[in-house]
């Protein structure tokens, strides 16, 4: 049993060890995927909610400003230092990432603090937004965070896509 350790029964397992440890690794791969899957998809938001923020997320952090664009409304309004309309919002995005060198990735998460209202026509959250920055997939302790905001979304179009219509400070 090549790796295998009598002082030490976790690492026996993880390295394919003793049965006991064979059961740990496995374990502990499941609960961290239990909680990236919770945090990637919170229970108490409605589903076009989620799929807001995870398309609003991707964008921002792929980089992708015709889809970023997307997730915000033509009547978009704010009150934050990232812009008043949607193109000011817009070019302010896209020069702070413009700005982010070579190896290091941006990673954005939403975290909502409350749920203000939730309807057929609106939603509406107090959420906390923070920009992590990773090297080579590496975290690094750069960590740019916003104010509390307030963020209202409403359906738009033919097909009643979800966009941010307000994103303001709180």
């Amino acid at each position: 049993m090549g790796n295998y350790s009598p002082r030490n029964p976790i690492l026996n397992g993880i390295k394919g060890g003793n049965r006991m440890g064979d059961d740990i690794a496995p374990w502990i791969i499941d609960k961290i995927l239990e909680r990236k899957w919770r945090r990637e998809n919170p229970p108490h938001l409605p589903d076009h909610a989620s799929i807001l923020f995870k398309k609003f997320k991707r964008s921002y952090e792929c980089k992708n400003f015709e889809e970023f664009a997307d997730t915000l409304s033509e009547d978009f309004s704010g009150n934050t230092v990232y812009g008043r309309t949607k193109a000011a919002f817009l070019r302010t995005i896209q020069e702070n990432l413009s700005l982010i060198k070579p190896g290091f990735q941006p990673n954005l998460a939403i975290n909502v603090d409350n749920i203000v209202a939730s309807e057929e026509t609106r939603f509406a959250v107090l959420v906390h937004m923070s920009v992590d920055l990773d090297f080579l997939l590496i975290p690094t302790p750069m960590k740019f965070d916003s104010e509390r905001l307030f963020l209202e979304a409403k359906p738009e179009g033919q097909y009643n896509i979800w966009r941010i219509t307000k994103l303001n400070k709180y």
